[in-house]
């Protein structure tokens, strides 16, 4: 037990206030796809469907696989006995409740069995969107894009309005948000596919759904981070990412590592205005209420997500929870190359700290501000 201003901190307590538990699913039984019932399909081709699922299934038994097919949300009510296979022959894009569809898919699936997905994705809607070579017509569906279709759903009391309207079933999806709505109920990524400008997923039923609150869409969010004593706190930033991208970070991390400034590298959850907010620090500014409520201080190691948070060695860990989280980072340095070269910086920064708090943060708050006016904190 740590004892830091009159409070403790019992190394027992659990970070993750949300956890996902794995499914046993070392006994689901591979097979092979039935091509008589995957015909006359709207989205999915016999072609697609084989490629997406030879890389789930290299061996071939002797095990047919029991598949359904979801052309309405209603279907997904007809089945009664769990099935290997769902293939959702609808866009994503046009499903009123996604989350409510793949729950209900959830319960009817095997543990370990498959979800196959088709959606429109943002980068393909927008290059057939907007080719056009008229000028006032492509200004004008510019203004229905990024007014009615992007800012009214992320906008209070628009956002009913556009549900209205649209009746929920014009949703411009990014892979991102796609990629985090399927871990978030469960689901984790086998492979995709790009086809005609129609994107793919094929997902296996791996773990629980997450019991976390579904994520904000509005530009200002609320996100899980972990704080003093290893308690889990509400921390305030503008949005840099796109909704449910916190759901993907392990597996970004996985396939791309971290860069030499302790960021994902080629991360693809990243809006394009969010690049520019987070070199600036504009993403931040919200934390300033943060500061004010007591959650963090001005200057100090930012208060980490429960799974970057693991991925620090146990030494560095119990030194972050006797300290406040902060909104500048003193994690800059010209001759950083590694996450380890980070790890050393901020755990270097947090000793200091608890033996001269006032002193260490006074040094630290110009160190990393000149940092900051050079632009050097993402790239």
């Amino acid at each position: 037990i740590y004892n830091f201003k009159n409070k403790t901190y019992n190394p027992s307590v659990k970070t993750d206030k949300y956890p996902q538990y794995d499914l046993n699913i070392s006994s689901y039984k591979k097979g092979t796809l039935s091509i008589d019932k995957l015909s006359k399909l709207n989205f999915f081709s016999i072609e697609i469907i084989q490629q997406l699922y030879q890389k789930f299934n290299s061996i071939t038994e002797n095990y047919e696989v029991d598949t359904f097919i979801i052309k309405n949300t209603n279907d997904v009510n007809e089945f009664d006995e769990p099935k290997d296979l769902c293939i959702i022959d609808l866009m994503i894009n046009s499903i009123f409740k996604i989350n409510g569809l793949l729950t209900d898919v959830y319960k009817k699936i095997k543990d370990g069995g498959l979800i196959m997905i088709s959606y429109k994705e943002l980068e393909d809607f927008e290059n057939e969107f907007f080719f056009n070579k008229s000028k006032l017509i492509l200004f004008f569906k510019q203004l229905y894009y990024y007014i009615f279709l992007r800012a009214f759903p992320k906008t209070p009391i628009l956002r009913s309005m556009h549900y209205i309207l649209t009746k929920g079933k014009k949703k411009i999806l990014s892979r991102a948000e796609v990629l985090g709505r399927l871990f978030y109920n469960g689901f984790d990524i086998i492979c995709e596919k790009n086809h005609n400008k129609i994107s793919y997923a094929l997902a296996q039923k791996i773990k629980t759904p997450s019991q976390n609150p579904a994520p904000s869409f509005y530009p200002v969010i609320k996100l899980n981070r972990v704080g003093l004593y290893g308690n889990i706190i509400k921390i305030n930033k503008v949005r840099s990412m796109y909704p449910y991208s916190e759901f993907l970070q392990k597996k970004v991390f996985e396939e791309n590592k971290l860069s030499s400034i302790g960021k994902m590298s080629n991360d693809f959850r990243i809006t394009k205005p969010g690049k520019l907010f987070r070199k600036y620090w504009v993403d931040e500014l919200p934390q300033i209420f943060d500061w004010l409520r007591g959650e963090i201080k001005l200057v100090g190691i930012r208060a980490m997500s429960q799974h970057f948070f693991s991925l620090y060695p146990k030494e560095y860990q119990e030194l972050f929870i006797q300290v406040k989280p902060g909104i500048i980072s003193p994690i800059f340095d010209e001759n950083m190359d590694s996450f380890g070269d980070i790890v050393k910086i901020e755990q270097k920064y947090l000793m200091l700290y608890l033996k001269n708090p006032v002193r260490t943060d006074i040094k630290y708050f110009f160190l990393t501000l000149s940092h900051i006016l050079k632009g050097v904190r993402s790239s």
